[in-house]
């Protein structure tokens, strides 16, 4: 597993090897405003508080949003759903399931030299929606733009050289079907999104599945 946020990274090997000391943490820091910002605004040196403090944030923020400011700090506001409570049993299910799992900071390719003939590998590239082409451009050149994608095209047909199989989840967009128009099956479906702090970026959305599985 590899992606390019190294908080969820590290969030991710602490809950693998460290589910108990996270829960110490996480039982300590009440659902409240006050307690949320307080979070919010503290910096950890150790990992495994840095992980309670990513889980914290995600699970008590509004939508569980993940967003930054351009100083690369969290500023997503409290989500002020009083009677949440963290799903502690979860974390525990998660972490068995990631024993035996490496886990990395990284980008797609960094994953290449990894993968054997007949894996299986899954890519799941973030991306913003827009109802235009150039609008889709325009918002995604700072998420994972255009260019990204071409590079993410290319790193499939390595894939495919190796022998393994893949499978894409994308934004179901005429620029990405053009991009990854090399013969795999397509999936067109529809989900619902409640992630977004106005209406307009919330509702149903196109999505697409590729793959050569």
């Amino acid at each position: 597993m590899s992606d390019l946020n190294e908080h969820l990274i590290n969030a991710y090997k602490q809950v693998r090897d460290n589910p108990r000391d996270i829960l110490k943490y996480l039982q300590k820091w009440e659902n409240t405003e006050e307690k949320y910002y307080e979070i919010r605004a503290s910096v950890f040196k150790n990992e495994i508080k840095q992980a309670a403090r990513f889980i914290y944030l995600n699970q008590y923020s509004f939508n569980g949003i993940y967003r930054e400011n351009r100083s690369g700090k969290y500023n997503v506001p409290y989500g002020k759903r009083k009677d949440f409570i963290i799903n502690f049993l979860n974390i525990f299910k998660v972490s068995r399931v990631l024993q035996g799992t490496e886990i990395f900071t990284g980008d797609f390719t960094a994953n290449e030299s990894n993968i054997n003939k007949n894996d299986l590998v899954f890519l799941d590239p973030p991306y913003s929606l827009s109802q235009t082409d150039d609008g889709f451009v325009k918002y995604n050149k700072d998420v994972f733009s255009i260019s990204d994608q071409i590079k993410l095209a290319d790193y499939i047909e390595a894939i495919k050289k190796i022998g393994a199989n893949y499978i894409l989840t994308n934004a179901y967009h005429p620029k990405i079907l053009e991009i990854f128009d090399n013969g795999d099956k397509v999936y067109k479906l529809t989900r619902n999104s409640t992630v977004g702090g106005l209406n307009k970026t919330r509702g149903q959305y196109k999505e697409v599945i590729i793959t050569n599985f």
